[in-house]
């Protein structure tokens, strides 16, 4: 987590009301009732947020899958439900493997395999929440396993690894600077602007949507 907190939430901030706990923290603590109270009180004034600048709210997910953790998710689906938002992402990633070396020899792969197991897990848990709810979410994720190293190639593995019509999410973080700033973010902006991949997508059976179309 990170950022400032729009709540006070001594739970989840330093003195300066900025975020500074890990995920470790969250999982083992996500049954203690005062903190669950302070992470709702949080996620509810973000959502007035968001609505007070009148953008509509088409699903609901976190920064770094923070709401995946199951007692966490049960506060994400009330809240969705409370403020009528039909769709609660998860996680859930088939294994899937890009022909290339070098993105598995580094340190970021081995741990990404880690997330994707605890992901997975959390998932299946998870999905009995959403029906309990009566929400919708997407199938399938790509991206978890090649955090930081996103590009076509693994949108295109990710999309073959998936045999089932599904609602798949492509987890990248686009972004274009004003001073030309390069870094992973703007290399996943160029995937969007990629008309190749688009084909791509579209010979393997996928059309690109997202949550507002889904409806």
């Amino acid at each position: 987590m990170e950022g400032k907190a729009l709540t006070d939430c001594p739970l989840l901030t330093n003195d300066e009301g900025s975020f500074n706990v890990g995920y470790g923290y969250l999982i083992l603590n996500q049954k203690k009732w005062e903190l669950l109270e302070q992470i709702e009180q949080e996620f509810r004034a973000q959502i007035e947020k968001i609505k007070e600048n009148d953008v509509e709210i088409d699903h609901l997910d976190s920064h770094v899958h923070t709401h995946a953790i199951p007692e966490i998710f049960k506060i994400t689906c009330k809240l969705a439900k409370e403020y009528n938002i039909k769709y609660v992402r998860t996680q859930y990633e088939e294994l899937y493997f890009i022909p290339k070396l070098l993105k598995h020899l580094n340190f970021s792969y081995p741990m990404n395999l880690v997330k994707i197991a605890l992901l997975q897990y959390f998932t299946l848990k998870n999905r009995k929440t959403l029906n309990e709810y009566g929400l919708k979410s997407n199938d399938f994720i790509i991206g978890v396993g090649y955090t930081g190293m996103m590009d076509s190639d693994a949108i295109k593995y990710g999309l073959k690894a998936i045999e089932e019509e599904s609602i798949v999410e492509a987890l990248i973080h686009p972004c274009k600077y004003d001073d030309a700033t390069k870094n992973s973010h703007t290399k996943e902006f160029s995937i969007t602007q990629n008309k190749t991949l688009e084909d791509t997508i579209n010979r393997l059976g996928f059309e690109l949507t997202n949550y507002k179309k889904l409806g």
